[in-house]
C-alpha cells in the first residue's frame, strides 16, 4: 500500500471510532459500566459524557424502552426501578446512590420529571444530578451528569483541615473585596469535582462547602479538606449592586483608599456619596 492509500485508511478508521463514541483517555469507563451501557444500548439511544465516559443522555426507543413493572406507586419508586435496571450505566453502584431533589414535576402533557442528587456515604455530590422523564410507566428520557460510585469509595471522607479552620477563609475572600460580611453558613462536607462546573478532567475532592452573606452578596465557597485550598468561589448574586467608592486623594496612586462600600454609612465626603448616590442611579 502507498502512503496515500495509507493515509485514507487511517482517516477510515478514525471516522469509525468517532462514529461508535470511542472513549478518549479522560473519559475511559470501567468495564462494568461500559457492560452496563451495551445492555442500554440495545433499547435505548445512548450518549456517553467526555469527561466521565458515564451515560450522560438517553432516549428509549419507542416500544422496546424500560416500562416500570407496575404503574402502582410514586413516578420517583419508577424511576428508582430503572435505576435498579440500568444504572451502573450512570455510574450508580445501587438507585441508593442517588436522593429525590425536590418533588417529582408534572407537565402540561402528563409526562412525569424527577430530579435526583449524587450521594455518597451520606454525603452530596456537588452538581451531581441526573433527571429522569416519565410518561405513565414508560421511561422515556433521562439526562445525567454523575460521577461514578467505585471511584468515590477510594476518596477519604475524614477531613485533615476542619470547619473551624474553613470559616474564616471563606470569610475572608468577601471581606479582601472590601464588602462588609453580615453571615457565614456552618461549613459542611461535600463531596466535590470541578470538572462537573468546567469539563477538565480532574480528582474528585473531599471538601467544605461555606456561603457567605453580604448586602446583595450570596458568595458560594469550596475549600479543599485536606488542604484549606480554596477550589472554587463564585458569588451567586453577579448581577447584584455592589458599589465601591475610592478616594486617591488628588493623588496618581490608582485606585486609592476604599471610602464607601455597598450598604456602607455616609461618609461626609460629598465627593464620595455623591459618586456613590450616582453609581446607584446608573444601575
Amino acid at each position: 500500500m502507498n502512503m496515500t492509500g495509507l493515509l485514507k485508511s487511517l482517516v477510515v478508521v478514525a471516522m469509525t471510532l468517532v462514529a461508535l463514541g470511542e472513549p478518549s483517555a479522560a473519559q475511559t469507563a470501567s468495564s462494568s459500566v461500559t457492560q452496563a451501557q451495551q445492555q442500554l444500548a440495545s433499547v435505548a439511544q445512548l450518549e456517553r459524557s467526555h469527561l466521565t465516559g458515564l451515560a450522560r443522555f438517553v432516549r428509549m426507543k419507542p416500544d422496546q424502552g424500560f416500562i416500570a413493572e407496575t404503574d402502582a406507586g410514586t413516578p420517583e419508586e419508577r424511576a428508582r426501578s430503572f435505576f435498579a435496571t440500568h444504572g451502573r450505566a450512570f455510574g450508580l453502584a445501587a438507585p441508593s446512590d442517588v436522593e429525590a431533589h425536590g418533588a417529582p414535576q408534572r407537565d402540561r402533557l402528563g409526562m412525569d420529571h424527577v430530579r435526583f442528587q449524587q450521594q455518597h456515604r451520606g454525603l452530596p455530590v456537588t452538581g451531581a444530578e441526573c433527571i429522569v422523564h416519565l410518561r405513565g410507566t414508560n421511561v422515556v428520557t433521562v439526562n445525567s451528569r454523575l460521577l461514578d460510585s467505585d471511584e468515590l469509595a477510594d476518596i477519604d471522607l475524614s477531613p485533615a483541615f476542619d470547619a473551624g479552620q474553613a470559616e474564616p477563609i471563606a470569610r475572608g475572600i468577601v471581606e479582601a473585596q472590601g464588602i462588609v460580611v453580615t453571615d457565614v453558613s456552618a461549613p459542611r462536607l461535600e463531596l466535590f469535582n470541578r470538572g462537573l462546573f468546567d469539563g477538565q478532567p480532574v480528582a474528585t475532592r473531599l471538601a467544605w462547602f461555606v456561603v457567605v452573606r453580604a448586602a446583595r452578596v450570596l458568595e458560594y465557597v469550596w475549600l479543599d479538606a485536606q488542604t484549606g485550598s480554596v477550589l472554587l468561589h463564585f458569588n451567586q448574586r453577579p448581577d447584584a449592586r455592589n458599589r465601591q467608592i475610592y478616594n486617591a486623594g488628588n493623588s496618581w496612586s490608582l485606585p486609592g483608599t476604599l471610602a464607601r462600600s455597598e450598604g456602607g454609612a455616609v461618609t461626609g465626603n460629598a465627593d464620595v456619596d455623591a459618586a456613590y448616590r450616582y453609581a446607584g442611579d446608573t444601575y
